[in-house]
């Protein structure tokens, strides 16, 4: 398993269609922030965080910050591949861009860890497979993720899986390993979200991933080959 219990496990909505409904997650969210301040961590659409916020505005503030895998700089595409011919859209924002609006007009401290940093995190196939013959985390991470290592490698080119969640895992949990800096975002026709070096009408204040330190790849898989999860961030709910 991942680590997980059931009980930690909270079903929220199904899609954009159920944003305004009370679900587990939602509610599971509100009793955590009842008892402590929490850093929430998006590792996809912001369905179920727009929906808490819209049902329970009163506990908003007790979010010290949001972590979302999403946004872009204004001069870069989701290209990839050996000649960058494989475009993708930001899929945490795009199929949900009216929960990233509510998300960002909450104002609450917001970081963006984009996917356009994910090829500094890419696992190769020798990589993938020592971690499957590491232990139960490292062989976990190979069983869920191996048909995206082909379709990485074989189909798009790269030269290795791209693990997006481990983008928003670091700031969190490893800061010291990945470089940010203050931007302006704002969510553009389409649903682009832009994180942009200056402010303009519209924009909030958000912290931006803009680098990965060259240690980061080597120190999460050495932790994961000894069996030991990254350290853990007090107050965090992914």
């Amino acid at each position: 398993g991942a680590g997980l219990t059931k009980a930690e496990v909270h079903p929220g909505a199904a899609g954009p269609g159920e944003r305004a409904l009370r679900t587990e997650a939602t509610e599971a969210l509100a009793r955590a922030l009842r008892k402590e301040r929490l850093t929430y961590i998006a590792l996809g659409p912001l369905t179920n965080l727009a929906g808490f916020l819209a049902l329970h505005p009163e506990l908003a503030e007790r979010i010290t910050r949001i972590i979302l895998v999403g946004g872009r700089s204004p001069e870069r595409r989701f290209r990839f591949g050996p000649n960058k011919s494989f475009s993708v859209h930001d899929a945490n924002v795009f199929k949900d861009p009216a929960a990233a609006a509510a998300v960002l007009a909450a104002s609450r401290p917001l970081v963006l860890a984009p996917m356009e940093l994910a090829p500094g995190m890419a696992l190769s196939g020798a990589e993938m497979r020592a971690l499957q013959e590491s232990g139960e985390a490292g062989n976990y991470l190979f069983r869920r993720t191996r048909a995206w290592l082909w379709f990485w490698t074989g189909w798009v080119g790269e030269r290795g899986g791209l693990v997006f969640d481990l983008l928003a895992i670091l700031p969190a949990c490893e800061p010291k390993l990945i470089e940010m800096e203050d931007r302006w975002a704002v969510l553009e026709e389409g649903g682009d979200l832009v994180a942009f070096r200056t402010r303009g009408r519209g924009r909030q204040r958000v912290r931006f991933a803009t680098g990965i330190e060259a240690g980061a790849k080597a120190r999460v898989l050495g932790r994961l080959k000894a069996g030991r999860a990254l350290p853990e961030a007090r107050g965090v709910v992914r």
